[in-house]
């Protein structure tokens, strides 16, 4: 079979993410950390809401139900901002502490959580559209709370700041491709 080179960026994309994963189980086996166990339950989660969006997983994994295939980027997408909203609980160590964020970030992963549940009745446009805003309303969450949150080593907030704005902007340049507002291209289908 001819193998186009869009073949082989999307197996290198979701080979990197597969590798990334693999290598955040092989630290939390060897530090034993539970954030470490949160990060591969969302890439995990995640990694199957990219498979399932580019019909992949349909192709590979669940050939035979369609309508699953239709449910699984939601699904998923709901299950990835479960684990997105547990993980700064550990990282930012608001576990356990009083006040507005801990218990935002218990509401907002209870809300994904229904929305998962959700994703199964409702119309499958508005059950994305219901995942992009949680995923941008989880990250802004987290950017706004390690920001507040400024008793961690300077080191690691810097890096998952970082990370939060790229993950964000991201999302949004998905949405605004999912909208029509840009073109579908490998840029903005992996951003």
């Amino acid at each position: 079979e001819h193998i186009t080179v869009r073949q082989y960026s999307i197996g290198l994309f979701y080979g990197g993410l597969l590798v990334l994963m693999l290598f955040t189980a092989y630290l939390f086996v060897l530090f034993d950390r539970r954030h470490y166990l949160h990060l591969v339950g969302y890439q995990f989660c995640f990694l199957l809401t990219l498979l399932a969006f580019d019909g992949l997983a349909y192709e590979y994994i669940w050939p035979f139900s369609p309508w699953w295939a239709n449910r699984a980027i939601t699904f998923w997408g709901g299950l990835s901002c479960f684990w997105m909203a547990q993980l700064p609980r550990l990282f930012l160590q608001l576990e356990g502490r009083e006040g507005f964020y801990p218990h935002l970030f218990e509401r907002l992963a209870l809300f994904a959580i229904v929305a998962s549940i959700l994703s199964f009745i409702l119309n499958h446009a508005l059950s994305v559209s219901l995942m992009m805003i949680l995923m941008s309303v989880i990250t802004l969450t987290q950017i706004v709370g390690s920001i507040k949150r400024r008793t961690l080593d300077s080191f690691k907030m810097t890096w998952f700041l970082v990370g939060h704005l790229l993950v964000f902007i991201g999302f949004i340049t998905f949405w605004l491709m999912l909208d029509g507002y840009l073109p579908t291209q490998s840029l903005t289908r992996f951003s």
